[in-house]
């Protein structure tokens, strides 16, 4: 646990944040590139376009398989779009039932 004082002389306790894993961090990176792109990206995009690790590292972590790296970088994106879809479906879901609440006049 760190200490830092504050401006008014006063302790402030912050707690470290325990870090991401390599990997997940890889990972994040990746779908970064991709909603840029709107693909996943092959090896060279992914080493020009990327802002704090060469493309090699991932590369090296998967087992020299880039194919499973963008398999990874799928999964993440299609379960995004799947919460996405569901969170506009409850929302487009409540809204029809808050409009159904309210008097035939209020409508």
């Amino acid at each position: 646990m760190a200490m830092k004082l504050t401006s008014l002389g006063r302790p402030s306790f912050r707690f470290p944040k325990p870090p991401k894993s390599t990997k997940a961090r890889y990972i994040d990176e990746g779908v970064r590139i991709a909603r840029k792109l709107g693909r996943t990206p092959n090896f060279h995009e992914f080493n020009r376009l990327t802002k704090t690790v060469t493309a090699w590292n991932p590369y090296r972590l998967y087992g020299r398989d880039w194919s499973a790296f963008k398999r990874d970088i799928e999964e993440v994106l299609t379960k995004d779009k799947r919460l996405a879809a569901a969170r506009k479906h409850q929302e487009e879901s409540e809204k029809g039932r808050r409009d159904d609440s309210l008097p035939a006049w209020l409508r």
